[in-house]
């Protein structure tokens, strides 16, 4: 799914990974996705690689330029609801609380960098009521108009109970099921 990327960046490696290092990132990004993630983290993949911080960190940034694997997105936890939340600038609203956070320079330090794996975007196109909204539900599927993920849906109980408690159609649960499959097997 990402192998084109990856051998694009290998090509020029700049900071000369080795072939175990881009085979710990593979296993880490997949076991990511297989547990529904959209983000990762530097720190959490030093962990799980015994690649110590630096270097961890240096091999998700040799990704990050454009058109590859992750976009580097900042989060802060919301002084008013206590939940993260994405910073845009200076100024940015709260996606929970909807209140406006003004970046201080003693919040800097509580400031998380994670990084969006941009492939999963791709299996939102094909759905109908199904998207990507920037700044809603910290850029993760939601359907379209709600705050809804798909993953919330698919394990919350039977088909009736889901449309009447998420006042949702026949179709759009029946979306969010497809949706949960096909994002799960690319």
């Amino acid at each position: 799914m990402y192998g084109r990327i990856i051998n694009k960046v290998l090509r020029n490696n700049l900071i000369g990974m080795k072939g175990e290092e881009v085979q710990l990132l593979i296993d880490f990004i997949d076991e990511k996705v297989e547990q529904g993630f959209i983000y990762i983290n530097s720190y959490e993949f030093s962990e799980y690689s015994g690649i110590p911080k630096k270097r961890a960190l240096q091999i998700i940034l040799s990704f990050t330029e454009e058109d590859l694997l992750f976009t580097p997105k900042m989060f802060l936890g919301c002084p008013n609801c206590k939940r993260k939340t994405n910073i845009y600038g200076k100024v940015s609203t709260c996606e929970v609380c909807n209140k406006d956070i003004i970046l201080e320079e003693s919040m800097k330090h509580q400031i998380t960098v994670l990084f969006k794996m941009n492939f999963l975007n791709d299996s939102s196109s094909q759905f109908t009521y199904i998207g990507i909204v920037d700044g809603v539900c910290s850029d993760e599927p939601v359907l379209l108009g709600t705050r809804i993920r798909p993953k919330d849906v698919v394990h919350y109980g039977s088909k009736d109970e889901i449309m009447e408690d998420f006042n949702l159609s026949s179709e759009q649960v029946d979306e969010c099921f497809e949706y949960y499959k096909v994002s799960r097997l690319e």
